[in-house]
């Protein structure tokens, strides 16, 4: 059998507008002043007086006359004669007789 004409509408050509080109204004270049240097007065430097160097007099140094040494004689040594040693002579043992014991009769 033969091929078929097709005979479907054809795809229509888009009537559509076209896309239109922006007419928008450009983003203006800022007109803004500049930020201005600063012209504040400087941090002044300190001219307060220094912290002055002490001018007390310095703590003296002790002119006390030192401790002496003690002079006094040193306490002598005895030269005392020693105690002598007894040369007495020794006391006797008694070698007397004896007391008797009496044998007299009692008084009557």
């Amino acid at each position: 059998a033969p091929v078929p004409v097709s005979t479907a509408a054809p795809v229509p050509v888009s009537t559509a507008a076209p896309v239109p080109v922006s007419t928008a204004a450009p983003v203006p270049v800022s007109t803004a002043a500049p930020v201005p240097v600063s012209t504040a007065a400087p941090v002044p430097v300190s001219t307060a007086a220094p912290v002055p160097v002490s001018t007390a007099a310095p703590v003296p140094v002790s002119t006390a006359a030192p401790v002496p040494v003690s002079t006094a004689a040193p306490v002598p040594v005895s030269t005392a004669a020693p105690v002598p040693v007894s040369t007495a002579a020794p006391v006797p043992v008694s070698t007397a007789a004896p007391v008797p014991v009496s044998t007299a009769a009692p008084v009557p």
